[in-house]
């Protein structure tokens, strides 16, 4: 693993090194957030104005890891990796529950409804509010993986959306689907 800022200096140095000719990119953005995924995907547009190709290798593929894959210009994963691109879900915890338990209440101002950092520490659940913002967060996110994907693998937005839900893919699948252009071990990639 390495740093995102060092990932993106060699993406500009590999940009303008006339003795590169292309770059074949190994992802695994599992310790990625979707901030740096979409940075990284920057980079791989800015390169890829230069004519030179980038190419996506993975594993096994996740969402992120497929949403960063999707603005290469060609996508391989092993015959015997598979493509989980399963849309999205969030996990919320709530220790209020433990802390009664404990005989410890939490000292929380609220200065707003969507304040809801506190929440975790004062509710069981969540309220309205909060269901709504990260309903929204979800949202957001579900539909930059859609169009990324789309315009990456040029496909209709309800097309993605159809591949989301009948995911996941074995590399076989993936292939017939147009989600990746090969089934292929790192060695034929190279």
């Amino acid at each position: 693993p390495q740093s995102l800022s060092s990932l993106l200096v060699q993406f500009r140095k590999a940009k303008a090194d006339k003795r590169i000719k292309a770059i074949i990119l190994d992802v695994d953005a599992s310790e990625t957030g979707w901030a740096k995924a979409e940075e990284i995907r920057g980079a791989i547009a800015d390169f890829r104005a230069s004519g030179k190709p980038v190419y996506a290798y993975m594993e096994t593929g996740f969402n992120k890891d497929y949403y960063v894959a999707a603005a290469c210009d060609k996508i391989y994963i092993p015959p015997s990796g598979e493509l989980f691109v399963t849309g999205l879900a969030a996990d919320v915890m709530f220790y209020r529950g433990t802390l009664d338990k404990l005989g410890i209440y939490p000292d929380v101002y609220q200065i707003g409804k969507y304040k809801s950092a506190g929440d975790m520490f004062t509710q069981k659940q969540m309220t309205d509010a909060h269901r709504e913002y990260i309903n929204s967060l979800l949202d957001d996110l579900f539909g930059r993986l859609v169009d990324g994907v789309a315009k990456g693998r040029g496909k209709s937005a309800d097309d993605v959306k159809k591949i989301i839900d009948n995911a996941p893919y074995t590399a076989k699948q993936a292939q017939e689907q147009g989600l990746i252009d090969g089934a292929l071990y790192r060695e034929d990639v190279e």
